[in-house]
């Protein structure tokens, strides 16, 4: 009695979990469909750092999606240009001797490269 009552159980059990197994498949399209809709949504806003992490959080649930790996390839090119031309910027500021404006670039550039060793350096001569 106590083995057939625990063969059902287990029986029970296996079957609650397979069942359960389609809604996490869809629960799971679901979430990674709202994260990349979020990290378009950013992008379009020119949130270009928080759509990077939404991409970037989907990665150990897609097993390195074509489309997530590209729209990370191309944020971080955007992000890699406006650094570019933030650093031109906060250099010419500089050069200008204009240093809250130059210190204001930099600020920048760490707000999309954290702790971005060239602008924390920068920072750190100006305000000595």
């Amino acid at each position: 009695m106590c083995r057939l009552a625990l063969l059902v159980l287990v029986a029970t059990l296996v079957a609650g979990c397979t069942s359960q197994g389609g809604h996490r498949g869809d629960d799971l399209a679901a979430y990674v469909a709202a994260q990349k809709r979020a990290a378009e949504r950013l992008t379009g806003e020119g949130r270009l750092v928080e759509a990077l992490a939404r991409w970037q959080s989907l990665l150990p649930v897609t097993d390195d999606d074509p489309e997530i790996i590209a729209a990370m390839a191309a944020l971080n090119e955007r992000i890699d240009t406006r650094v570019g031309d933030y650093r031109r910027s906060a250099s010419e500021a500089r050069q200008g001797g204009d240093l809250k404006a130059a210190a204001t670039w930099y600020q920048r550039v760490l707000a999309l490269r954290p702790g971005d060793e060239q602008a924390l350096a920068e920072l750190r001569a100006i305000q000595s």
